[in-house]
């Protein structure tokens, strides 16, 4: 952009100034980014103003654990930059901007709304969703465009969400199938009715359905090259090897029971181990008492019995962190949800 280009663009409000009918035009493109800039600092200056109060979606809210003043700072200001892109987001599909911050969310790096978000916004549009059936095994919902005579089908059902694997990964699938059956249903219809309203957002519950993007594993590196081999002379010689460290194991992060622990599986990693502690622990399962819960909680998501956090394979161990990651994300909604999850298999094994 030139400094002509530049000047045209008043840095008060990042209008488009007026300018000399013989001087080039700015581009349409130029312009609609010197909005959005504009957009973006007011919507910075509403979350800034309301991160500290009751009012701001605990979803979003800053933790403010970091061990310094300097490192709680940058979390406030990662709360911030998140609420500013809720705003900005939801702005574009027709929210206000206290709206936006309650209903989308970041699930799996993609942007998300609640079904009764959409329906709303589809609704609001001037078509029709209504309900036709619904049960803990199958939920129907219609959706009509307005001035057409022409209805589109949303259904879900038990059965589909098991034979997808959904079921084992979201626990909300056995707490509140209908719930669940619902916001499938109606965002399969809202997408058919209206989808240049929704812009191709998809539901909430629809991305918790999906596998996360894991990342993928470094490339592997060639072997190395000797001095030999660059200077065409003798190698030195290598320095001795150190002595083998043993890694120590902070029992409170690590919680086993010592008196029946197993050795680990060469399948599932300590590491691994280590997060889906951590997870359990923000989930509030983390205490010596809590083990029982923890394993009846994981034995739902992989769908059989375990008797010990070592009978999982790798890739069990990777769903389940992908599961518990998605409860985390959720705030205290997760944690009753697990909690739920655990006091109902407890009571189960109870009453055998």
């Amino acid at each position: 952009m030139t400094a002509t280009e530049l000047a045209l663009i008043d840095n008060t409000t990042t209008a488009v100034a007026r300018r000399d009918p013989g001087q080039p035009q700015l581009g349409a493109g130029v312009a609609a980014l010197a909005q959005f800039a504009e957009a973006t600092r007011a919507a910075g200056q509403i979350v800034a103003s309301i991160v500290d109060t009751p009012f701001f979606p605990a979803a979003l809210m800053p933790r403010l654990t970091g061990p310094s003043e300097e490192a709680r700072a940058l979390q406030r200001q990662q709360a911030v930059a998140a609420g500013t892109g809720a705003i900005l987001h939801g702005t574009e599909l027709g929210l206000s901007p206290m709206a936006a911050l309650n209903n989308v969310f970041i699930i799996h790096g993609r942007p998300s709304v609640y079904a009764e978000t959409m329906v709303a916004l589809v609704q609001a549009a001037g078509h029709e969703i209504w309900t036709v059936s619904e049960s803990d095994a199958k939920v129907v919902v219609h959706g009509r465009r307005a001035g057409s005579d022409k209805v589109e089908v949303g259904e879900f059902t038990i059965e589909r969400a098991k034979k997808a694997g959904y079921v084992a990964k979201n626990a909300k699938y056995v707490s509140d199938p209908r719930s669940m059956l619902y916001a499938r249903a109606a965002a399969i219809a809202c997408k058919r009715t209206a989808p240049e309203v929704l812009k191709g957002i998809p539901v909430f519950e629809e991305v918790m359905d999906l596998d996360p993007p894991r990342p993928q594993a470094p490339p592997v590196a060639g072997p190395p090259v000797s001095v030999a081999e660059i200077t065409g002379g003798p190698a030195p010689e290598p320095d001795p090897e150190p002595a083998d460290e043993v890694e120590v194991v902070d029992d409170e992060d690590y919680p086993r029971d010592r008196a029946t622990a197993q050795p680990e599986q060469a399948g599932v990693s300590r590491e691994l181990q280590r997060r889906m502690f951590a997870q359990f622990r923000d989930l509030g399962l983390s205490g010596d008492t809590d083990r029982d819960a923890r394993l009846a909680v994981a034995s739902q998501f992989v769908g059989r019995d375990l008797a010990s956090s070592n009978d999982l394979s790798e890739e069990e161990a990777h769903d389940l962190i992908d599961a518990l990651g998605l409860h985390v994300e959720m705030g205290d909604d997760g944690r009753e949800i697990i909690a739920a999850m655990a006091r109902k298999a407890m009571n189960a094994e109870a009453q055998q």
